[in-house]
């Protein structure tokens, strides 16, 4: 179960895959306007584009409480936590290194839960799977 760390509903997925509109307005909701860009859009339609090619990839989140982030970074703001369990992995895209105990990653996934949420950005470091998640396509 995702835990949200702001208040505000998750909105279920009614379709088999996130359509731009979605991505860019959870983008518009979640990212702080003094960051909001050209390039956030832009990335958020070649995720939701990546999500319509293909409806993901079912990854297991070995980790407790793991933060998730508007962006591949670990400064981007981070509404919710999640784990141990079970995610849909959309896409993955090189971020922000990020290095644990059990291992060093620089790719981030974009994640949602199986039932559909808001997509959101998880360091591959706390998904099983390596470095870099084979059979998920890159953002």
């Amino acid at each position: 179960m995702i835990r949200r760390l702001s208040r505000g509903p998750t909105r279920p997925r009614t379709a088999a895959v996130l359509t731009a509109a979605a991505v860019t307005a959870t983008a518009a909701l979640l990212v702080p306007a003094a960051s909001a860009s050209a390039s956030v859009p832009a990335a958020a339609s070649r995720a939701a584009s990546a999500a319509q090619a293909d409806p993901g990839v079912q990854v297991t989140v070995w980790a407790s409480n793991v933060r998730l982030h508007n962006a591949p970074h670990v400064s981007a703001p981070s509404p919710a936590e999640f784990g141990p369990g079970t995610l849909i992995d959309i896409c993955q895209t090189p971020g922000d290194p990020v290095t644990e105990p059990q291992g060093s990653s620089s790719w981030w996934s974009l994640v949602e839960l199986p039932s559909g949420s808001d997509a959101l950005y998880m360091s591959n470091v706390f998904i099983k799977g390596g470095e870099k998640i084979a059979g998920v396509p890159d953002c």
